[in-house]
């Protein structure tokens, strides 16, 4: 997953994903807006074709932007392997 840093503040984060989908990009941002420290995650992409989406996160106090998107990362793998597991299973 390759990623060009937009902007980087203490409390901000912009992100332009190169070659992902909207989709990992929307699981991703869903995972991060349960933190309770983070004030907003979105994913904008002005036109489908034309333009990689960005995944931006503004953070408030006591948070890190980095730190939100590392755990947030973390437990979408963790639930995608679960899935993965149970489908395996289910399919035996």
């Amino acid at each position: 997953m390759e990623f060009v840093v937009h902007k980087q503040e203490k409390r901000l984060l912009d992100l332009e994903f190169t070659g992902e989908s909207r989709t990992v990009l929307q699981l991703l941002k869903e995972r991060i807006l349960e933190d309770d420290k983070v004030e907003t995650s979105t994913v904008i992409q002005d036109h489908p074709v034309l333009d990689e989406p960005r995944l931006v996160i503004r953070t408030g106090e006591g948070r890190r932007p980095e730190t939100a998107l590392k755990n947030a990362a973390k437990q979408l793998r963790g639930d995608l392997d679960n899935f993965e597991d149970e489908l395996l299973d289910d399919l035996e």
